[in-house]
């Protein structure tokens, strides 16, 4: 996905969308998740969305822009 933002980035927008965690502690949890140490419940909040979508840009390094909702 990278590669493809890097070559197209002048001439189309990309955003990245966190829309729901994937495989929450209090759902579907994974043991990747454990190991990666990236265990969050299900967010309720916007906040906690918030949260843990800047978190994924850190450990990531996202070059593609993920705004919060608050953002857009």
């Amino acid at each position: 996905m990278v590669k493809i933002y890097n070559d197209y980035k002048d001439h189309a927008d990309f955003l990245t969308v966190y829309v729901r965690e994937a495989h929450p502690t209090d759902e579907w949890q994974m043991k990747s998740n454990v190991k990666e140490d990236v265990c969050y419940a299900q967010p309720k909040t916007l906040e906690q969305r918030v949260a843990i979508a800047n978190d994924f840009v850190k450990r990531n390094a996202r070059s593609i822009p993920c705004p919060s909702e608050s953002t857009i």
